[in-house]
């Protein structure tokens, strides 16, 4: 796959890093010299990933020098928990890591997400650096710093702001996705959609018809517009004290789904996509004029949301939106949308406005809504 984008740069002063673009046969020199001067490298990979990929990882990291410990983290959900935690710390210690060592992150935002608390947690901070292997690790979990772990309370209760030292992409890893991890990427294009207008629902649309057999250059330069719409955004507030909130479009009520549902049983993306269902109709029930981009965008979410019936309730939803993190003292903050292209966050007080939404969120995520 031929990658002619530039690269993208996140963040500022101590805390900037690039997002740079590569072909899968060479991650390894693009990582490399962000590693140049550890005492040791240790790679974190999702287990499916490396089933797939061994011989070319092994021969990708023989470009890094020091490789000294090779942990691979289950696949799904359920390994964003303190007992996984807990493991790959040991695993990293047992390794020999000092303060100069670095962690290497490879595979979706589960991997990310772990594996960039571990480096935030171990020796109160190692530098590390992430290899996303899905399309939603390349525009949304691998960008920005936020790491964490999922508790029975909520969706990354416990984490930190950890930004890695640099993010490489290589869009080829998508193409081996299935179709519905695949889907679960684009449903949060669709969230940049929703707040800045691009990628476009056509572009988000297209793609997920044409997959697996998708147009390379189309698909390059929607991951490129997705990262950087997350880089801009996330560059001007790094720790969620304003603009970053935006990003949660359709996210409170979709983790709560996800938790209600048992982590690991729900996508991601379908949760986020039946998310923005409920958001977009609260965006309306607060003044949100419909409108034809309003009404593709509900369309293109009730298609990524679909996949088949689920027996989540609106009463443990309900329980898991109210120790959502997002919660302001004590009132839930909702981003909602003035218009496309136009988000803001609102306090919403009323129980029956927020069971509403869920209640639609639901309907969308079990094919209940033409």
């Amino acid at each position: 796959m031929s990658i002619s984008v530039k690269d993208i740069q996140v963040g500022r002063g101590k805390h900037k890093y690039p997002v740079t673009f590569c072909s899968v046969s060479d991650w390894g020199g693009s990582m490399c010299k962000y590693t140049t001067g550890a005492s040791s490298v240790i790679c974190a990979v999702d287990a499916k990933v490396y089933k797939l990929y061994h011989k070319q990882i092994r021969v990708q990291l023989g470009e890094l020098n020091r490789i000294t410990s090779l942990i691979e983290i289950p696949r799904g959900e359920n390994a964003k928990s303190l007992a996984q935690l807990k493991r790959t710390l040991d695993l990293i210690l047992e390794s020999g890591a000092d303060r100069s060592s670095a962690l290497l992150a490879i595979g979706g935002g589960v991997t990310t997400d772990l594996a960039g608390l571990s480096a935030a947690l171990c020796l109160r901070g190692i530098r590390w650096a992430a290899l996303p292997t899905t399309l939603l690790g390349m525009i949304d979990a691998a960008i920005g710093g936020k790491t964490g772990i999922n508790t029975r309370h909520g969706k990354n209760l416990i984490g930190a702001f950890w930004p890695p030292c640099v993010v490489v992409m290589a869009p080829e890893f998508c193409l081996t996705q299935s179709r519905r991890e695949f889907a679960d990427g684009l449903a949060e294009a669709l969230k940049y959609c929703a707040i800045a207008r691009r990628p476009s629902v056509r572009t988000i649309d297209k793609l997920l018809s044409d997959f697996p057999h998708v147009s390379q250059p189309e698909l390059i330069k929607m991951i490129h517009a997705s990262a950087g719409i997350k880089a801009r955004i996330v560059t001007a507030d790094e720790r969620e004290t304003g603009i970053r909130a935006y990003l949660n479009f359709g996210h409170t009520i979709g983790h709560a789904i996800e938790g209600a549902a048992g982590y690991g049983r729900l996508s991601h993306g379908r949760a986020v996509a039946a998310g923005m269902v409920g958001a977009l109709w609260l965006s309306q029930d607060y003044g949100c004029p419909a409108g034809r981009s309003i009404t593709a965008i509900h369309e293109l979410a009730l298609r990524l949301a679909s996949g088949g019936k689920t027996s989540v309730s609106v009463v443990e939803t309900m329980r898991y939106i109210f120790s959502d993190k997002k919660k302001l003292a004590g009132k839930l903050r909702f981003a909602l949308l003035h218009r496309v292209g136009e988000p803001y966050m609102q306090v919403i007080e009323n129980k029956k406005t927020i069971r509403a939404a869920i209640k639609l969120s639901l309907a969308a995520l079990n094919g209940e809504i033409k």
